[in-house]
């Protein structure tokens, strides 16, 4: 029995393509190289965070929470639309996360993958709870957030990247 949910084909294709092109070129990718204080060392820049007070009022914010409304509709997973933490992370090649947990108040984790481009053999899985979820483009994974989890780095000379939700349950 897996404890996540995976959700395929999040965004039609051609909204996919072009949601994909408009976080690759944003000006948002100055990674701040944490993502939040006492965390595992993890390759990204936090856009919103209600813990942190952490608000970027940027375009990108808004549309990758409107991604995230898209997600959680399609879920079977009690997601609420109370969201605390949108963070997006770049994993480059050959490094992992350290096995960790994003949160122990009742939170959903919802990673979603945004390279447009992938091959299943350059790796870049997410274990969860032990097991390993492909990383595969427009895709979705859900899982509850003190769920043991980390991504897994690239074999392939290209960068992983992704959008980290940590959302209340209903």
């Amino acid at each position: 029995m897996n404890n996540y949910e995976i959700i395929d084909n999040v965004l039609p294709k051609e909204s996919f393509e072009f949601i994909s092109d408009y976080m690759k070129n944003s000006s948002i990718w100055n990674l701040d190289m944490i993502s939040d204080k006492g965390s595992a060392f993890i390759p990204g820049r936090v856009l919103y965070d209600e813990a942190l007070g952490i608000v970027q009022d940027l375009k990108e914010t808004a549309v990758l929470s409107f991604v995230f409304t898209l997600i959680r509709d399609k879920s079977k997973s009690p997601l609420s639309s109370h969201l605390k933490r949108i963070h997006i992370g770049a994993k480059p090649p050959l490094i992992d996360d350290k096995i960790h947990t994003d949160s122990g108040d009742g939170d959903y984790t919802v990673l979603y993958y945004t390279n447009k481009t992938w091959s299943k053999s350059w790796g870049g899985q997410t274990i969860v709870d032990g097991k390993k979820v492909d990383y595969v483009p427009n895709r979705a994974v859900i899982y509850k957030a003190d769920v043991p989890h980390g991504g897994k780095g690239p074999t392939h000379p290209v960068l992983r990247t992704y959008v980290n939700y940590v959302v209340k349950s209903k």
